[in-house]
Protein backbone atom coordinates (compact mmCIF):
# COMPACT_ATOMS: atom_id res chain seq x y z
CA UNK A 1 0.00 0.00 0.00
CA UNK A 2 2.66 2.38 0.69
CA UNK A 3 4.70 1.36 -2.46
CA UNK A 4 1.34 2.16 -4.05
CA UNK A 5 1.06 5.37 -2.27
CA UNK A 6 4.69 6.51 -3.29
CA UNK A 7 4.01 5.95 -6.42
CA UNK A 8 0.79 7.42 -7.27
CA UNK A 9 2.55 10.92 -5.32
CA UNK A 10 5.75 10.38 -7.84
CA UNK A 11 3.46 10.26 -11.28
CA UNK A 12 1.90 13.55 -9.95
CA UNK A 13 5.26 15.20 -10.21
CA UNK A 14 5.98 14.35 -14.41
CA UNK A 15 4.39 15.39 -17.04
CA UNK A 16 2.79 12.38 -18.18
CA UNK A 17 1.61 10.92 -15.23
CA UNK A 18 -0.33 14.39 -14.33
CA UNK A 19 -1.71 14.17 -17.93
CA UNK A 20 -2.51 10.49 -17.35
CA UNK A 21 -4.44 11.49 -13.64
CA UNK A 22 -6.08 14.28 -15.40
CA UNK A 23 -7.81 12.25 -18.14
CA UNK A 24 -8.76 9.42 -15.60
CA UNK A 25 -10.94 12.21 -13.63
CA UNK A 26 -12.16 13.86 -16.29
CA UNK A 27 -13.29 10.19 -17.48
CA UNK A 28 -14.56 9.37 -14.08
CA UNK A 29 -16.16 13.20 -13.56
CA UNK A 30 -17.28 14.46 -17.09
CA UNK A 31 -17.43 11.63 -19.76
CA UNK A 32 -18.74 8.61 -17.71
CA UNK A 33 -21.96 8.01 -18.87
CA UNK A 34 -22.03 10.15 -22.02
CA UNK A 35 -23.36 9.93 -25.14
CA UNK A 36 -21.45 9.79 -28.28
CA UNK A 37 -21.08 12.76 -30.81
CA UNK A 38 -23.01 10.60 -33.61
CA UNK A 39 -25.58 9.38 -30.67
CA UNK A 40 -26.20 12.97 -30.21
CA UNK A 41 -26.49 13.88 -33.67
CA UNK A 42 -29.49 11.48 -33.31
CA UNK A 43 -31.16 12.07 -31.18
CA UNK A 44 -31.42 15.87 -32.01
CA UNK A 45 -32.77 14.99 -35.09
CA UNK A 46 -34.82 12.10 -33.93
CA UNK A 47 -37.54 12.65 -30.98
CA UNK A 48 -37.89 8.74 -30.93
CA UNK A 49 -34.35 8.17 -31.08
CA UNK A 50 -34.20 10.06 -28.25
CA UNK A 51 -36.38 8.64 -26.33
CA UNK A 52 -34.35 5.38 -27.44
CA UNK A 53 -30.81 6.67 -26.21
CA UNK A 54 -32.22 7.88 -22.70
CA UNK A 55 -34.04 4.79 -21.62
CA UNK A 56 -30.88 2.92 -22.59
CA UNK A 57 -28.56 5.36 -20.25
CA UNK A 58 -31.26 5.08 -17.36
CA UNK A 59 -31.15 1.54 -17.36
CA UNK A 60 -27.13 1.09 -17.92
CA UNK A 61 -26.53 3.81 -15.34
CA UNK A 62 -29.02 2.99 -12.89
CA UNK A 63 -28.15 5.39 -9.37
CA UNK A 64 -27.23 8.10 -12.12
CA UNK A 65 -30.58 7.33 -13.77
CA UNK A 66 -32.71 7.33 -10.20
CA UNK A 67 -30.89 10.32 -9.10
CA UNK A 68 -32.05 12.65 -12.12
CA UNK A 69 -35.25 11.54 -11.75
CA UNK A 70 -35.88 12.24 -8.22
CA UNK A 71 -34.89 15.59 -8.94
CA UNK A 72 -36.94 15.86 -11.95
CA UNK A 73 -39.81 14.39 -9.48
CA UNK A 74 -38.71 17.04 -6.96
CA UNK A 75 -38.94 19.99 -9.89
CA UNK A 76 -42.48 18.74 -11.36
CA UNK A 77 -44.09 19.45 -7.94
CA UNK A 78 -41.81 22.50 -6.91
CA UNK A 79 -43.37 25.99 -6.19
CA UNK A 80 -40.29 28.04 -7.47
CA UNK A 81 -40.31 26.98 -10.86
CA UNK A 82 -40.98 29.88 -13.44
CA UNK A 83 -44.46 30.30 -14.38
CA UNK A 84 -45.35 28.19 -17.33
CA UNK A 85 -42.56 25.75 -17.02
CA UNK A 86 -43.58 22.11 -17.63
CA UNK A 87 -40.88 19.64 -16.65
CA UNK A 88 -42.95 17.06 -17.05
CA UNK A 89 -43.33 17.38 -21.16
CA UNK A 90 -39.48 18.25 -20.44
CA UNK A 91 -38.47 15.43 -18.92
CA UNK A 92 -37.03 13.34 -21.80
CA UNK A 93 -35.38 16.27 -23.42
CA UNK A 94 -33.86 16.99 -19.57
CA UNK A 95 -32.43 13.68 -19.20
CA UNK A 96 -30.94 13.78 -22.98
CA UNK A 97 -29.63 16.75 -22.08
CA UNK A 98 -27.05 15.47 -19.23
CA UNK A 99 -26.57 12.35 -21.09
CA UNK A 100 -25.45 14.75 -24.25
CA UNK A 101 -23.76 17.31 -22.75
CA UNK A 102 -23.37 17.07 -18.52
CA UNK A 103 -26.51 19.47 -18.12
CA UNK A 104 -27.96 18.98 -14.98
CA UNK A 105 -31.63 19.78 -14.80
CA UNK A 106 -30.82 23.43 -12.65
CA UNK A 107 -28.81 24.15 -15.80
CA UNK A 108 -31.24 22.90 -18.31
CA UNK A 109 -34.07 25.78 -16.49
CA UNK A 110 -31.49 28.37 -15.54
CA UNK A 111 -30.25 28.44 -19.32
CA UNK A 112 -33.85 28.14 -20.91
CA UNK A 113 -31.81 25.47 -23.09
CA UNK A 114 -35.87 24.14 -23.77
CA UNK A 115 -36.18 27.59 -26.12
CA UNK A 116 -32.40 27.53 -28.17
CA UNK A 117 -30.93 25.22 -30.88
CA UNK A 118 -28.41 22.89 -30.49
CA UNK A 119 -26.12 24.80 -31.88
CA UNK A 120 -26.36 27.64 -29.25
CA UNK A 121 -26.87 25.32 -26.66
CA UNK A 122 -23.55 23.45 -27.77
CA UNK A 123 -21.87 26.93 -26.95
CA UNK A 124 -22.76 26.73 -23.10
CA UNK A 125 -20.07 24.64 -20.57
CA UNK A 126 -21.83 22.48 -17.96
CA UNK A 127 -20.59 22.38 -14.67
CA UNK A 128 -19.73 18.93 -15.52
CA UNK A 129 -17.53 19.88 -18.63
CA UNK A 130 -16.23 22.54 -16.71
CA UNK A 131 -13.93 19.78 -14.67
CA UNK A 132 -12.36 19.37 -18.33
CA UNK A 133 -11.30 23.00 -18.69
CA UNK A 134 -9.67 22.77 -14.71
CA UNK A 135 -7.86 20.15 -15.42
CA UNK A 136 -6.35 21.58 -19.05
CA UNK A 137 -5.16 24.30 -17.32
CA UNK A 138 -4.42 23.18 -13.39
CA UNK A 139 -1.63 21.07 -12.36
CA UNK A 140 -3.22 18.47 -10.29
CA UNK A 141 -1.45 19.67 -7.00
CA UNK A 142 -2.95 22.67 -7.29
CA UNK A 143 -6.48 21.37 -7.53
CA UNK A 144 -5.48 18.71 -4.28
CA UNK A 145 -4.55 22.37 -2.97
CA UNK A 146 -7.85 23.90 -2.92
CA UNK A 147 -9.60 20.87 -2.47
CA UNK A 148 -8.26 20.33 1.31
CA UNK A 149 -9.32 23.43 2.98
CA UNK A 150 -6.25 23.48 5.29
CA UNK A 151 -3.69 23.33 2.90
CA UNK A 152 -5.67 26.58 1.13
CA UNK A 153 -5.62 28.54 4.49
CA UNK A 154 -1.60 27.62 5.00
CA UNK A 155 -1.26 29.10 1.35
CA UNK A 156 -2.90 31.67 1.57
CA UNK A 157 -2.82 32.50 5.03
CA UNK A 158 -2.43 37.27 4.63
CA UNK A 159 -5.24 37.11 2.76
CA UNK A 160 -8.00 35.41 5.06
CA UNK A 161 -7.51 38.51 7.70
CA UNK A 162 -8.88 36.12 10.15
CA UNK A 163 -7.28 33.17 12.14
CA UNK A 164 -7.99 29.92 11.59
CA UNK A 165 -7.41 26.25 13.19
CA UNK A 166 -7.44 22.82 11.61
CA UNK A 167 -8.74 20.09 14.16
CA UNK A 168 -8.77 16.92 13.57
CA UNK A 169 -7.70 14.12 16.49
CA UNK A 170 -7.71 13.88 20.27
CA UNK A 171 -4.27 15.92 20.03
CA UNK A 172 -5.81 19.35 18.77
CA UNK A 173 -8.40 19.54 22.27
CA UNK A 174 -6.38 22.39 24.21
CA UNK A 175 -5.50 24.06 21.07
CA UNK A 176 -9.66 23.91 20.06
CA UNK A 177 -10.22 24.92 23.48
CA UNK A 178 -7.68 28.24 23.54
CA UNK A 179 -9.61 28.76 19.82
CA UNK A 180 -13.11 29.26 20.78
CA UNK A 181 -12.37 30.77 24.06
CA UNK A 182 -10.99 33.60 21.56
CA UNK A 183 -13.90 32.67 19.21
CA UNK A 184 -16.85 31.42 21.06
CA UNK A 185 -19.10 32.20 17.59
CA UNK A 186 -17.01 30.43 14.75
CA UNK A 187 -17.63 28.85 11.54
CA UNK A 188 -16.72 25.00 11.08
CA UNK A 189 -15.58 23.47 7.61
CA UNK A 190 -15.56 20.63 6.37
CA UNK A 191 -12.03 20.32 4.82
CA UNK A 192 -12.43 18.57 1.69
CA UNK A 193 -16.57 19.31 1.08
CA UNK A 194 -17.10 21.78 -1.52
CA UNK A 195 -20.39 24.17 -2.12
CA UNK A 196 -21.26 25.15 1.13
CA UNK A 197 -21.48 21.73 2.70
CA UNK A 198 -20.32 20.73 5.81
CA UNK A 199 -20.60 24.85 6.62
CA UNK A 200 -22.16 25.51 10.22
CA UNK A 201 -22.37 28.66 11.90
CA UNK A 202 -21.35 27.52 15.66
CA UNK A 203 -22.01 29.42 18.78
CA UNK A 204 -19.71 27.45 21.50
CA UNK A 205 -21.56 30.15 24.03
CA UNK A 206 -23.15 27.71 27.00
CA UNK A 207 -22.13 24.61 25.04
CA UNK A 208 -20.34 21.60 27.09
CA UNK A 209 -16.90 22.02 25.44
CA UNK A 210 -15.46 18.60 25.49
CA UNK A 211 -19.08 17.03 23.90
CA UNK A 212 -18.90 20.08 21.26
CA UNK A 213 -15.18 18.67 20.51
CA UNK A 214 -16.01 15.54 20.27
CA UNK A 215 -19.00 15.99 18.24
CA UNK A 216 -16.91 18.15 15.54
CA UNK A 217 -13.72 15.63 15.63
CA UNK A 218 -16.37 13.05 14.77
CA UNK A 219 -17.13 14.61 11.27
CA UNK A 220 -13.41 14.18 10.44
CA UNK A 221 -11.07 16.81 9.34
CA UNK A 222 -12.39 20.15 9.85
CA UNK A 223 -11.54 24.14 9.59
CA UNK A 224 -12.75 26.45 12.25
CA UNK A 225 -12.82 30.09 11.28
CA UNK A 226 -13.04 33.32 12.29
CA UNK A 227 -16.98 34.61 11.79
CA UNK A 228 -16.69 37.10 8.58
CA UNK A 229 -18.64 40.40 9.72
CA UNK A 230 -18.97 41.69 6.45
CA UNK A 231 -18.59 45.93 5.73
CA UNK A 232 -22.10 48.31 6.17
CA UNK A 233 -22.03 48.86 2.57
CA UNK A 234 -22.33 44.69 2.08
CA UNK A 235 -25.25 44.58 4.39
CA UNK A 236 -27.43 46.84 2.68
CA UNK A 237 -27.79 44.12 0.12
CA UNK A 238 -28.70 41.68 2.66
CA UNK A 239 -27.45 41.96 6.48
CA UNK A 240 -28.38 37.92 7.73
CA UNK A 241 -25.83 36.60 5.12
CA UNK A 242 -22.22 37.19 4.09
CA UNK A 243 -22.49 38.50 0.58
CA UNK A 244 -19.65 36.98 -1.70
CA UNK A 245 -17.77 38.28 -4.99
CA UNK A 246 -16.35 35.42 -7.08
CA UNK A 247 -13.19 36.92 -9.45
CA UNK A 248 -11.91 34.16 -11.90
CA UNK A 249 -8.33 34.74 -13.22
CA UNK A 250 -6.87 32.89 -15.55
CA UNK A 251 -2.79 32.97 -16.46
CA UNK A 252 -1.90 33.38 -19.67
CA UNK A 253 1.14 34.45 -21.19
CA UNK A 254 0.29 37.61 -21.15
CA UNK A 255 -0.02 37.46 -17.44
CA UNK A 256 -3.30 37.03 -15.45
CA UNK A 257 -5.91 38.13 -16.54
CA UNK A 258 -9.59 38.48 -14.79
CA UNK A 259 -11.79 36.23 -16.61
CA UNK A 260 -15.35 36.82 -15.10
CA UNK A 261 -16.52 39.12 -12.09
CA UNK A 262 -20.15 38.49 -10.28
CA UNK A 263 -22.20 38.56 -7.23
CA UNK A 264 -23.36 35.85 -5.17
CA UNK A 265 -26.11 37.64 -3.17
CA UNK A 266 -27.32 35.90 0.30
CA UNK A 267 -31.04 35.14 0.90
CA UNK A 268 -32.34 34.44 4.09
CA UNK A 269 -32.63 30.69 4.66
CA UNK A 270 -30.28 29.88 1.70
CA UNK A 271 -26.42 30.98 2.79
CA UNK A 272 -25.51 29.76 6.21
CA UNK A 273 -21.68 32.42 6.59
CA UNK A 274 -18.50 32.30 5.09
CA UNK A 275 -19.65 31.86 1.59
CA UNK A 276 -21.80 28.63 1.97
CA UNK A 277 -23.40 28.01 -1.52
CA UNK A 278 -26.84 29.37 -2.83
CA UNK A 279 -28.91 32.41 -3.07
CA UNK A 280 -28.52 34.50 -5.89
CA UNK A 281 -26.18 35.30 -8.62
CA UNK A 282 -25.67 38.43 -11.06
CA UNK A 283 -23.30 40.37 -13.01
CA UNK A 284 -20.15 43.16 -12.06
CA UNK A 285 -18.31 44.74 -14.53
CA UNK A 286 -14.86 43.76 -13.91
CA UNK A 287 -13.92 47.09 -14.67
CA UNK A 288 -15.83 49.18 -12.10
CA UNK A 289 -17.15 46.45 -9.60
CA UNK A 290 -20.69 47.82 -10.14
CA UNK A 291 -23.43 45.28 -10.75
CA UNK A 292 -24.63 45.12 -14.30
CA UNK A 293 -27.20 42.62 -14.57
CA UNK A 294 -30.35 41.51 -12.49
CA UNK A 295 -30.29 38.91 -9.99
CA UNK A 296 -31.37 35.08 -10.84
CA UNK A 297 -31.81 32.32 -8.81
CA UNK A 298 -31.61 28.42 -9.36
CA UNK A 299 -34.83 28.42 -11.41
CA UNK A 300 -34.11 30.98 -13.90
CA UNK A 301 -35.85 33.59 -12.19
CA UNK A 302 -34.84 37.47 -12.63
CA UNK A 303 -34.59 39.92 -9.56
CA UNK A 304 -34.07 43.59 -10.40
CA UNK A 305 -34.32 44.17 -6.16
CA UNK A 306 -33.06 42.01 -3.50
CA UNK A 307 -36.31 40.56 -2.29
CA UNK A 308 -34.87 40.51 1.38
CA UNK A 309 -33.82 43.90 1.16
CA UNK A 310 -35.57 45.49 -1.68
CA UNK A 311 -32.30 47.11 -2.29
CA UNK A 312 -31.97 47.70 -6.93
CA UNK A 313 -29.63 45.35 -7.83
CA UNK A 314 -28.39 46.96 -11.11
CA UNK A 315 -26.25 49.82 -10.60
CA UNK A 316 -24.57 48.48 -7.29
CA UNK A 317 -20.92 49.75 -6.83
CA UNK A 318 -18.97 47.47 -4.52
CA UNK A 319 -16.28 49.24 -2.22
CA UNK A 320 -12.87 49.35 -3.34
CA UNK A 321 -12.74 47.23 -6.22
CA UNK A 322 -9.50 47.88 -7.47
CA UNK A 323 -8.12 46.57 -4.18
CA UNK A 324 -10.21 43.24 -4.44
CA UNK A 325 -8.96 42.60 -7.64
CA UNK A 326 -5.65 43.48 -6.84
CA UNK A 327 -5.77 41.02 -4.37
CA UNK A 328 -7.00 38.20 -6.49
CA UNK A 329 -4.18 39.08 -8.78
CA UNK A 330 -1.50 38.56 -5.88
CA UNK A 331 -3.13 35.19 -4.70
CA UNK A 332 -2.93 33.77 -8.07
CA UNK A 333 0.37 34.87 -8.74
CA UNK A 334 1.48 33.25 -5.60
CA UNK A 335 -0.20 29.44 -7.40
CA UNK A 336 2.01 29.56 -10.60
CA UNK A 337 0.52 25.91 -11.23
CA UNK A 338 -3.10 27.33 -11.20
CA UNK A 339 -3.98 28.69 -14.21
CA UNK A 340 -7.62 29.17 -13.73
CA UNK A 341 -9.10 30.36 -10.32
CA UNK A 342 -12.37 31.06 -8.87
CA UNK A 343 -11.99 33.46 -5.67
CA UNK A 344 -14.44 34.10 -3.41
CA UNK A 345 -14.15 37.04 -1.65
CA UNK A 346 -16.11 39.06 1.58
CA UNK A 347 -15.96 42.59 2.23
CA UNK A 348 -15.59 43.70 5.73
CA UNK A 349 -14.75 47.07 7.20
CA UNK A 350 -11.33 46.73 6.89
CA UNK A 351 -11.58 45.84 3.64
CA UNK A 352 -12.04 42.27 1.26
CA UNK A 353 -10.88 39.32 2.73
CA UNK A 354 -10.35 35.56 0.95
CA UNK A 355 -13.02 33.42 1.57
CA UNK A 356 -11.87 30.14 -0.46
CA UNK A 357 -10.43 29.48 -3.46
CA UNK A 358 -11.41 26.75 -6.29
CA UNK A 359 -9.43 25.31 -8.36
CA UNK A 360 -12.00 23.57 -10.47
CA UNK A 361 -14.14 26.69 -10.86
CA UNK A 362 -17.99 26.99 -12.51
CA UNK A 363 -19.19 28.40 -15.65
CA UNK A 364 -22.79 28.92 -14.47
CA UNK A 365 -22.38 32.19 -12.91
CA UNK A 366 -21.26 34.13 -16.15
CA UNK A 367 -23.58 32.25 -18.08
CA UNK A 368 -26.50 32.23 -15.99
CA UNK A 369 -26.30 36.05 -15.62
CA UNK A 370 -25.34 37.42 -19.22
CA UNK A 371 -27.61 34.18 -20.53
CA UNK A 372 -24.71 33.50 -22.99
CA UNK A 373 -22.26 30.56 -23.53
CA UNK A 374 -18.79 31.12 -22.83
CA UNK A 375 -17.18 28.03 -24.35
CA UNK A 376 -15.40 30.31 -27.17
CA UNK A 377 -14.11 32.21 -24.47
CA UNK A 378 -12.28 29.66 -22.75
CA UNK A 379 -10.77 27.83 -25.98
CA UNK A 380 -9.80 31.07 -26.80
CA UNK A 381 -7.86 31.64 -23.97
CA UNK A 382 -6.68 28.35 -24.02
CA UNK A 383 -4.69 29.17 -27.02
CA UNK A 384 -2.76 31.98 -24.44
CA UNK A 385 -2.19 29.56 -21.40
CA UNK A 386 0.01 26.98 -21.21
CA UNK A 387 -2.17 24.44 -20.47
CA UNK A 388 -2.06 20.38 -19.38
CA UNK A 389 -3.01 19.35 -22.50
Amino acid sequence: MQLLTELKNLARKTPMGKRAIARKRIYSLVDFCRLSPEEIRQGEADPAKMQELVDRQVRKHTKIGKELNDRLDELETSPFLKAGTDVKSMRTKILFNYFAYGYTPNEYLVYDLEHISPEERAAYVSDRESVRYAYRFNDISSILLFRDKRATYKALQPYFHRQAIPIRSEADYERFLKYIRKHPVFVKKSAKESCGRGVELIDANGKNERELFEAIVSEGDVLLEERIAQSKALCAINASTVNTVRVQTMRTRDGIEIVWTFAKLGRAGFFIDNGAAGGLLAGIDMKTGIMNTDAVDEFGHQYKTHPDSGLVIKGFAYPDWEALISMCREMSASLPDAKWIGWDAAHTENGWVVVEGNGVTETIGPQSVYQTGVRRKLDELAKRTESLF
